[in-house]
């Protein structure tokens, strides 16, 4: 990225209010969040993921809900007037393990139907419209959170899929570029299974950045032959798929934590030290923490999903760092700064090359498979101390 001429690493969370969760818009706890934006600023972060759930933008087709459309108005000069800027989510139908499409879909499937396509190019019109009156806080817009591991995406053909993202991605550029301005940046979000199999395949969707999520949690993985977050295999699997995934071009670790913030902090702080210089090592131009604050309020879905109860990044009894992820914090302050030299890739001939199949979820290969093996192969080059390029 670039601000104003310089280069900006972004920094940050993904962020709710602890008191209301994913029912933020509902509940709106207006005090909270301005507070929050402030212990975000002054830890020291730059940037905040912010999630538009469309059931809520949208109650009724073409119907717009002024309130929260004036609340995202609000909320976008409150991140701005503190020199933040936002990662704006659009399309959140699916969020902690829990499905909020508008009623109004009904059982069409988002990418398949054409109703849905309609649908969804009017809404992202709107969206960036809005998003454009507010340049200087917007880093830039993403299709929406964890599309690829929805229902949706399983049950709509891959040339559907794409189809929707081209036509969104139209739609972004000409809503944004309506308010003045042009789009800064259009982010497709993908879990790491976006390396092990998805329909939004690598490479086959225009867009400016790819993201990638990735927790330490063995039953998420491909591969499971780790014992526990100190373990190198286990910190070694996320740069392994931000290694891949910028072997495509540009690429965020957009969602990430260690998850069971319960556990040991020696342990957190082992992994964070582990993996976010690799990850930084093999391309990621941004960091964000799942997420600010432990969520407080059981309506759903978190009255089914109590591990997303304590994922906080910062404790609220005093709005300081959990033990054990101050690693996390110091990482990104440098970052922010410029204080960690950026990268260069090795010289020629120097590194081992890994080659990625283009068509690695198609044309007769198994996309799971291949990621178990490179992560194995790139671990095993990485502990023997071989510099390696996945090309």
């Amino acid at each position: 990225y670039t601000r104003n001429g310089t280069r900006f690493f972004a920094v940050g969370v993904n962020y709710w209010p602890g008191s209301a969760g994913v029912d933020m818009w509902n509940q709106w706890p207006e005090q909270e969040i301005q507070h929050d934006l402030d212990v975000i600023k002054n830890i020291g972060f730059n940037t905040l993921r912010v999630f538009l759930r469309w059931d809520i933008f949208e109650p009724s087709p073409g119907v717009l809900n002024r309130t929260s459309v004036a609340q995202l108005e609000d909320l976008l000069t409150w991140i701005s007037s503190r020199g933040l800027v936002a990662h704006v989510s659009c399309f959140v139908g699916f969020m902690s393990s829990g499905y909020f499409w508008p009623s109004w879909k009904g059982s069409a499937n988002l990418f398949a139907s054409q109703m849905m396509q309609n649908r969804s190019v009017e809404y992202a019109y709107s969206m960036a419209q809005v998003a454009g009156r507010h340049p200087g806080a917007i880093l830039c817009l993403e299709y929406g959170n964890e599309l690829d591991v929805t229902t949706e995406a399983a049950n709509a053909p891959e040339e559907a899929v794409e189809q929707w993202a081209r036509m969104v991605t139209d739609a972004y550029k000409r809503g944004f570029k309506a308010s003045g301005d042009a789009l800064p940046v259009l982010v497709i979000t993908g879990t790491d299974r976006t390396v092990c199999h998805d329909k939004f395949n690598l490479g086959r969707v225009a867009v400016d950045l790819t993201s990638v999520h990735g927790y330490p949690v063995k039953d998420w993985k491909p591969i499971q032959d780790w014992t526990d977050m100190t373990d190198p295999l286990a910190f070694h699997l996320l740069p392994f798929y931000t290694a891949v995934t910028r072997s495509y071009g540009p690429v965020m670790v957009q969602e990430f934590s260690t998850i069971y913030t319960s556990s040991p902090p020696a342990e957190q702080d082992a992994y964070l030290r582990g993996m976010l210089p690799l990850a930084w090592h093999e391309g990621s131009n941004g960091f964000m923490w799942w997420c600010l604050r432990d969520i407080s309020w059981r309506g759903y879905p978190y009255n089914n999903n109590p591990i997303e109860w304590h994922l906080g990044l910062i404790q609220a009894s005093n709005d300081t760092v959990r033990p054990g992820l101050e690693a996390y914090v110091d990482f990104a302050r440098n970052l922010s700064r410029g204080s960690i030299a950026v990268p260069t890739p090795p010289a020629q001939g120097s590194a081992v090359r890994i080659f990625w199949p283009t068509m690695y979820a198609s044309e007769g290969n198994d996309a799971a498979d291949s990621a178990r093996r490179g992560a194995i192969l790139y671990y095993l080059l990485h502990v023997a101390d071989m510099p390696t390029r996945i090309a």
